[in-house]
């Protein structure tokens, strides 16, 4: 028998029939999921208990008894193909668990701030408040009073530059807060506030930590500042918070996991997360994302020319004019990492040699059309996007996938207001890879405290309209070249950080302090191990392209596939390969310029160094605000 009704079986009488009636109507979606597992007599019994604790105000056993139910029901709809019957019971549990809250005297539940740093994408930040405002509706977190949701709100902190996209965020800005949920603006001017109240020492000692602006600077200050200010301003204005969750997203992210029906919501997350934080003494929760890869295009490029290679090869074997063969595979991966150029660097094995294209197209069309499609496509890669290897999301009940975490994915954490200590290190810097870098001192200095969970958001680098990104630090495009000079330059010294926080993290920093020459030892010799892994791989690139160019060479010999719509496209993606690929590429004579070098690892040594002084200072701020 059920753990569910272990406790509350016994011998079915009239009493029970007719309690198990009235628990039907204060909990119909509850008796009803219960009546399709159970035995009549046993559904009856529950009910009887339900109805009794309801009558006698004892509300938390009847919300145990919605625990293990959503547990179940979970399971189920994500193991069955009927999961959208079942998503109907789904989300009206959820709806009377808000019911019987407001029979609580103390609803002990968490509040959640969600932070959403944001540069010059408008577009892209309204279909992420979009998917949070069916989120809400879904699910009815925390209840509403008066339209308003009572334990969910937002901040959105703008780091625009274009005058028109600061204006369409503050008017989507006013749009969600009509809409219920109710949303701050921390704009330009309310950042230079924020740091005008700072003295001029905090400025100094906080130097590669966060950074002075202006109402109208023409410069990114960047994600890593930006939440570097997003932390003093919750601190600043949450004193009474100790049961509210600080949840970062990105702009470029929705509430769902499915790719193709992005309306979809499947996961209440909020719901789940307040568990989490309930139930564990954790500080700090990292999720990570599905969809599109949460790396760069300077770490992908071999990946992507292994698939394409293959596609092409592929293609060139079947009849051009006949239909599509291209739809028996899936162009999703459950294998970690499988889009990096060194996925092993991060402790993951070998992946699947090359992965088949899924064509998208729908409807009657043939193998040119589906080349076609493919050739567009690849401009998306330089954008952040994977034709071929996009992360597909594999269910696991969220509390049982709790684990030790080693990163932050700074596009999905939440943490307590006690984690406001934990700041973006080396954000002056503006590396790539600052969420794994942060994750390494923290696995260091809160070990069981900071976990990872299965809460994955899905993740589209582009829009459907365009194929492109609103805006991307490092990525400088005109009418037909896309230059990833700083991109890649953010990446590879990212890199260098990163695994040079590693090595002294297992030597006991930060709690240990590094001596100076050990710092410039360890990022030195983590410097050299990355030129060569890098100039390694772009020997292998350089190689694939060469073929790729051949099968090129076939296409266009090809009577049937020689078009020029598909030339263009594809001998653009070459050309732009090239251009931040090649012996002679920008990109790689950034990262093996001497002069250049040296300028970054010293920042780099000095930004390390000082980083246990910054920690301390910063703790001081927050205790000053209080």
């Amino acid at each position: 028998m059920s753990s569910l009704i272990k406790t509350h079986s016994r011998s079915t009488t009239q009493t029970d029939e007719h309690a198990s009636g009235l628990a039907g109507r204060h909990c119909p979606a509850l008796m009803a999921y219960l009546d399709l597992i159970y035995p009549d007599t046993e559904v009856k019994a529950l009910g009887s208990s339900i109805y009794e604790s309801i009558e006698r105000n004892e509300i938390q056993p009847v919300l145990d008894i919605y625990t293990e139910s959503i547990k179940r029901l979970e399971k189920h709809i994500w193991a069955s193909e009927k999961a959208n019957e079942l998503s109907g019971i789904y989300q009206s549990l959820f709806h009377e668990i808000e019911r019987l809250h407001q029979l609580i005297q103390k609803d002990r539940r968490h509040d959640f701030v969600i932070v959403i740093p944001v540069a010059d994408r408008p577009v892209q930040l309204t279909n992420c408040i979009n998917s949070l405002v069916r989120q809400c509706e879904t699910f009815r977190y925390g209840g509403t009073t008066e339209g308003r949701y009572n334990r969910i709100s937002v901040m959105i902190a703008d780091d625009s530059i274009d005058p028109e996209c600061s204006n369409r965020i503050r008017q989507l800005t006013r749009e969600t807060t009509l809409l219920g949920i109710d949303t701050t603006y921390f704009g330009r001017q309310d950042q230079q506030q924020l740091v005008d109240s700072l003295t001029e020492a905090d400025m100094t000692n906080l130097k590669t930590v966060i950074e002075s602006t202006s109402a109208d600077a023409k410069i990114h200050l960047g994600p890593s500042v930006m939440r570097n200010l997003c932390y003093l301003y919750l601190n600043l204005h949450n004193h009474d918070s100790d049961n509210t969750v600080f949840y970062f997203i990105d702009s470029d992210q929705l509430f769902t996991v499915d790719p193709v029906d992005t309306d979809r919501q499947p996961i209440n997350y909020f719901y789940h997360l307040d568990r989490i934080f309930s139930d564990d003494d954790i500080q700090i929760v990292t999720g990570k994302v599905v969809g599109d890869p949460p790396v760069s295009p300077a770490v992908m490029a071999n990946t992507l020319l292994d698939d394409t290679i293959h596609f092409i090869d592929s293609i060139l074997k079947q009849d051009a004019s006949a239909a599509c063969e291209f739809h028996q595979h899936h162009n999703t991966c459950d294998e970690d990492a499988s889009y990096h150029d060194m996925a092993n660097l991060f402790g993951f094995g070998k992946h699947t040699p090359v992965y088949e294209y899924q064509c998208p197209l729908q409807g009657n069309h043939t193998n040119l059309d589906c080349l076609k499609n493919y050739a567009e496509a690849l401009k998306q890669f330089f954008y952040g996007e994977h034709p071929t290897r996009a992360t597909r999301f594999s269910y696991s009940y969220p509390p049982d996938s709790i684990a030790p975490a080693r990163t932050v994915y700074t596009g999905n954490y939440a943490f307590t207001k006690e984690a406001l200590s934990s700041f973006i290190p080396f954000s002056g810097l503006r590396l790539r890879m600052a969420g794994p870098t942060l994750g390494r001192i923290l696995r260091s200095r809160l070990g069981s405290r900071f976990v990872s969970v299965n809460l994955p958001m899905l993740h589209k680098r582009t829009l459907n309209e365009t194929g492109m990104a609103e805006f991307r630090t490092g990525v400088n495009q005109d009418s037909s070249s896309i230059d990833l000079g700083q991109e890649f330059k953010r990446q590879y010294f990212g890199d260098v950080m990163l695994f040079s926080i590693e090595q002294l993290c297992k030597a006991g920093f930060p709690e240990q302090l590094a001596d100076i020459q050990v710092i410039r030892d360890t990022v030195m010799e983590t410097e050299q191990r990355m030129n060569s892994r890098y100039n390694d791989k772009q020997k292998l690139l350089l190689a694939k392209l060469n073929l790729l160019q051949s099968y090129m060479d076939q296409l266009n010999s090809h009577d049937d596939y020689a078009l020029k719509p598909i030339s263009k496209n594809l001998e653009q993606f070459v050309a732009n390969i090239h251009l931040n690929y090649d012996k002679d590429a920008i990109t790689y004579s950034v990262i093996n310029d001497a002069k250049t070098k040296q300028s970054t690892l010293e920042a780099i040594i000095e930004s390390i160094h000082q980083y246990p002084d910054h920690q301390e200072y910063w703790n001081r701020i927050l205790a000053g605000q209080q």
